[in-house]
């Protein structure tokens, strides 16, 4: 398993745009999606696509990370 470090950088990624979890689990080291997505629940407390859709619906709200 990655260290934490490369979950966090992992979930700046997929906040910033988006680039497949193939493509996120390969650059964070992991060696399969399965492998990253159970990782990364474990860490957040939520699969890679629940925690995307939580901060694409958090940057849709008015005063939102978007900055609207």
């Amino acid at each position: 398993m990655a260290p934490a470090s490369h979950q966090c950088r992992a979930a700046v990624s997929r906040e910033r745009g988006p680039a497949p979890l193939s493509t996120i689990a390969q650059h964070t080291g992991y060696t399969s999606e399965f492998a990253f997505a159970k990782a990364f629940k474990r860490h957040f407390g939520s699969p890679p696509g629940a925690y995307r859709k939580q901060l694409r619906t958090a940057a849709d709200e008015p005063g939102g990370s978007d900055g609207r």
